[in-house]
């Protein structure tokens, strides 16, 4: 009797250790499938401007612009950024709310970024010295997108900012 019992053991162990094995095979599979079927959309940085500037304080808004290739609107949870300007961080934070950015379609917001002159003085002596018409600038963070499988997706933009008209 004992044998018997042990070899139903031995099948419900396999059973349970079978149907583990193709959830697992299952979900790797979906989220291959996710990713293949779903585009990371594409984050870039659309616009600076002068929000207020005096002589102790100046507020700048950055414009950030997520495009969404697919046919699909993709809700975002938050997005976490940190925007460096010629090798300096500047601001690094996140999104405050969720939003969505429409299917084939694009969502944009804004970053503001706080300089001191004061604080700031030296790098932006260096930065005048230099006598570029243009800065170098990287944005880098995540997005935390709500759908199955897709979870977080790494963002890097670089490019430049230019100081004449």
């Amino acid at each position: 009797m004992q044998i018997s019992g042990g070899r139903f053991e031995i099948k419900k162990m396999f059973q349970v250790r079978f149907a583990i094995l193709l959830v697992t095979f299952f979900m790797v599979g979906c989220e291959t499938i996710a990713t293949s079927i779903l585009k990371e959309p594409e984050v870039s940085v659309a616009g600076f401007r002068v929000i207020s500037a005096n002589l102790m304080n100046q507020r700048f808004g950055v414009k950030i612009k997520i495009d969404n290739p697919n046919s699909i609107s993709m809700p975002i949870n938050e997005i976490k950024y940190t925007f460096d300007v010629a090798g300096r961080e500047l601001v690094s934070g996140s999104s405050d709310k969720p939003f969505r950015v429409p299917a084939k379609g694009n969502e944009t917001f804004e970053v503001e970024v706080n300089m001191n002159i004061l604080e700031s003085a030296s790098y932006l002596a260096t930065i005048l010295e230099g006598g570029s018409e243009s800065l170098d600038y990287k944005l880098k963070g995540s997005i935390d997108v709500d759908l199955p499988l897709l979870g977080s997706i790494p963002i890097f933009t670089k490019g430049q900012i230019k100081l004449t008209h």
